[in-house]
């Protein structure tokens, strides 16, 4: 993680052709919460927008649990969210079981609603919820 290099993300999307090789989120987790947990923000949130299952490494629902106890030896939280983007959410229910926001999205539409919906209602306005719910219904949900 580091700072947004335009010239090399466009060098990128221009060779990339199709996804391949594994879908570690368990580990995406990891990085982007140490990241968060790094920075002098005082609210630290982390968004995972996929369109695969988890299938290496560390599964999601533990990566958030070990992010949670570094947050709590920190002093400070972490807000969790994904979106499961064209693969069944339910696949990562256990996310909401960590405090994880947890949405759907099937098409570009929805995708859409559904970032703006977690970045309007869980990261700039920092819904409240219920302890232990992660999720709730999105928009047209």
């Amino acid at each position: 993680m580091g700072p947004l290099n335009a010239a090399a993300m466009r060098a990128w999307m221009k060779s990339f052709s199709a996804p391949s090789g594994p879908t570690p989120l368990g580990e995406t987790v990891a990085l982007a919460g140490k990241a968060a947990l790094a920075s002098n923000l005082s609210r630290k949130h982390v968004l995972v927008v996929t369109d695969g299952e988890s299938n290496r490494g560390k599964a999601p629902a533990a990566a958030l649990s070990d992010l949670r106890r570094e947050a709590e030896r920190a002093k400070t939280s972490v807000g969790s969210h994904f979106i499961a983007f064209d693969v069944n959410a339910s696949v990562f229910e256990p996310v909401k079981s960590e405090g994880a926001t947890l949405l759907g999205a099937s098409n570009e539409a929805q995708l859409t609603e559904q970032l703006a919906y977690i970045l309007e209602k869980k990261i700039l306005l920092e819904e409240e919820e219920p302890p232990g719910r992660g999720g709730g219904p999105g928009p047209g949900k």
